[in-house]
């Protein structure tokens, strides 16, 4: 562009001219104004699609959408780039109902999308918990007393399988002792357990488990995998991280003061962030934030801009595997999920 001018009219209108053809460029053998660019999709004008025909299928998507609703550019922006109704259902016949919700509207737009009202109470499509049927062939014997127990007990009989007997109380005190801290109990825990014939004696071992500190030792091992917790960074140089200690111990206690687990996350991944009078409390939430710091870096990278966008990549990694169960980092390079 010529500096503090403006481009003569003949001028813009070759540009306009080359754009409409798809810019092509001579030195990547594409020929100006040749059928193959012109006629691709992408150069095309974006027009409104057509109303579908009546009678004809319709998609069915979930959405907050109100009765009196009429298709406008409007409702089809907010479809298209808001999102307001993402979960696309199978295609069915126009005019079907869905016998699980009592009243459907359908809001013809665009490519002709059905939009379902969502019931009182219940906003867009999130995760549910799945709901758990148990046949009516299940026979309840006293040990089931709750519907995980019988659906666990009619998969075991689908099979021509019976479940384990009751264990036996030195089994139980052995098993539940390994399981909350790792160890075997002591003999004496043994035989206070054989003797307690209180109702609650089963809940006070319980509670007695989770209170010790080899609660904390056991179960924050678990985390710490997920954590890729490690005394070094791994790779070339294999630096040492001096300090890795303090996040162990941080996550150790954490779980021993049962921290919620949102509360849990949150100082992990913002920790240094969080408003903090006390200085002992501030310290603390910076330790957890070791989170991040942890983890294979090839910290030897010279290209240092580089560096720090394969740092930031890797804290994406691990808190989306970590928190949301996601592999996201391939978006990194890619965006075709």
């Amino acid at each position: 562009m010529p500096p503090a001018l403006r481009l003569a009219e003949s001028e813009i209108s070759v540009l306009e001219r080359w754009i409409a053809q798809g810019a092509p460029w001579p030195s990547y053998g594409t020929k100006p104004g040749s059928v193959s660019a012109s006629a691709h999709w992408s150069f095309q004008p974006v027009r409104r699609p057509a109303i579908p025909r009546v009678g004809g299928p319709l998609l069915r998507v979930r959405g907050p959408v109100r009765a009196s609703s009429t298709p406008s550019a409007r409702a089809w922006a907010g479809l298209r780039i808001h999102g307001a109704s993402p979960a696309i259902r199978r295609p069915t016949p126009h005019g079907a109902r869905d016998s699980r919700v009592p009243i459907e509207h359908t809001l013809s737009v665009g490519i002709g999308v059905a939009c379902r009202a969502e019931p009182r109470g219940r906003k867009g499509t999130a995760p549910r918990a799945p709901h758990i049927r148990l046949s009516g062939s299940v026979v309840r014997p006293s040990s089931i007393v709750n519907p995980i127990d019988a659906f666990i007990l009619a998969k075991l009989r689908k099979n021509g399988l019976e479940p384990a007997p009751r264990a036996d109380r030195r089994t139980l005190i052995r098993r539940a002792t390994f399981d909350l801290t790792g160890l075997p109990p002591t003999p004496q825990e043994v035989e206070a357990f054989l003797n307690d014939r209180s109702p609650n004696a089963w809940e006070k071992v319980v509670d007695r488990l989770l209170a010790s500190p080899h609660y904390g030792e056991r179960w924050a091992r678990h985390w710490l995998d997920v954590a890729r917790y490690a005394d070094s960074n791994g790779l070339d140089e294999n630096l040492a991280f001096a300090n890795a200690f303090r996040y162990r111990d941080w996550v150790v206690e954490a779980l021993n003061r049962d921290m919620p687990y949102d509360r849990f996350l949150t100082e992990q991944i913002a920790g240094d962030l969080l408003p903090s009078e006390d200085e002992a409390v501030r310290n603390s939430r910076i330790t957890a934030t070791g989170f991040l710091a942890l983890g294979a870096k090839v910290l030897a990278e010279q290209d240092k801009a580089k560096l720090v966008m394969d740092i930031v990549d890797e804290q994406i990694e691990v808190v989306s595997k970590a928190a949301m169960g996601l592999t996201v980092a391939c978006a990194r390079c890619h965006d075709h999920k």
